[in-house]
Formats: C-alpha cells, sequence, structure tokens
C-alpha cells in the first residue's frame, strides 16, 4: 500500500548543535578537495536551523552571531570554524584555506565561516601531507550572558584519506 501525504512544513527547534550536509572529499596533498565541506547549525532532531538561536532556559535568541563584545574566551565568534584533529590526523600535518586565512595554518590563524544564516561553507580546504587519518573538527560557541556560561557546538568528521600528489614528468 503506497500512498501520498499531503504537503507540511516542519518548524526546527532551537539550536543544539551543528551538523555536517557535506564532508571534504577527493582531496589530494596541496590542492584543495574536489567536494566542499558544508555545515549547518540544527535541533535536536537534526532539521536545519536558520537562526541558529537556542535558549538557556526560559530565555531565547542567543546565538554565535550575538556573543556581546564584553565575554572573553570566545576564539570564533559569530562563525563556524574549522581544525585539523591533531591526535588523530597524520603527524605534521597543517589545514588550510587560501579562501578563508590566505593559505595559512587553521590551527594559527582561523579558518572561519560567518553562520550567520546558520550554513556554513568551505570551498578551498587543503591538507598539507598524504594520509589515512584525516580527521576535522568544525566547532562554534554560544554565550549566556547572564550567567557568562559557554557553550560549544561541535561535529568530528569521520577518518578521510588525502592522496599524494600526481608525479611530474
Amino acid at each position: 500500500l503506497v500512498t501520498t501525504s499531503p504537503v507540511f512544513h516542519v518548524t526546527p527547534g532551537m539550536t543544539t548543535n551543528i551538523c555536517n550536509l557535506s564532508l571534504p572529499l577527493g582531496c589530494s596533498v596541496y590542492g584543495p578537495c574536489m567536494t566542499e565541506a558544508e555545515m549547518v547549525c540544527a535541533d535536536a532532531y537534526g532539521n536545519v536551523q536558520p537562526s541558529c538561536e537556542t535558549c538557556f532556559g526560559s530565555r531565547c535568541g542567543f546565538s554565535p552571531s550575538n556573543i556581546p563584545s564584553t565575554f572573553l574566551g570566545i576564539d570564533c565568534p559569530g562563525s563556524i570554524c574549522v581544525r585539523l584533529n591533531a591526535v588523530k590526523s597524520p603527524r605534521g600535518a597543517v589545514l588550510s584555506s587560501t579562501d578563508l586565512n590566505g593559505g595559512k595554518d587553521c590551527s594559527k590563524q582561523f579558518c572561519q565561516v560567518s553562520v550567520a544564516t546558520g550554513y556554513a561553507r568551505y570551498t578551498d580546504l587543503t591538507m598539507s601531507v598524504p594520509g589515512t587519518t584525516y580527521v576535522l573538527k568544525w566547532y562554534t560557541q554560544v554565550v549566556y550572558p547572564y550567567t557568562q556560561t559557554k557553550v560549544t557546538w561541535e561535529f568530528e568528521s569521520p577518518p578521510f584519506n588525502v592522496t599524494p600528489p600526481a608525479p611530474r614528468v
């Protein structure tokens, strides 16, 4: 028995984390990955939350985009940042992005994309050495200013491969 339901709309709840729409694939040393990474803010059921807003108790409207300027300890304000998981990735590996930070090491200068729309796209992530255990960590932070509480939302990729560069003749 097959039936078609009437059209319905989903209203997402408050953001509880970030998750991926796509992950980088087809990566080669010194060249950007062929598939870009896309991260979104999501509610508890995995629905995309375009405002990236959340609640602390009964107080709502807090997001990575509206962190008070007086709050210290935020290393990725208003954005979703990406770094290598240094413990799980190949030794000596460096993640960089020409578009996001001029090709510098993402662990030393942020590789961040604004999360104002609840959606962040990473188009030119590049890794420095070949390996089979690359793991990327995306994160953003939100602050509850009344108690100075900082919450970090994060997503870690499954391990993926970065192939050696093509041979040169």
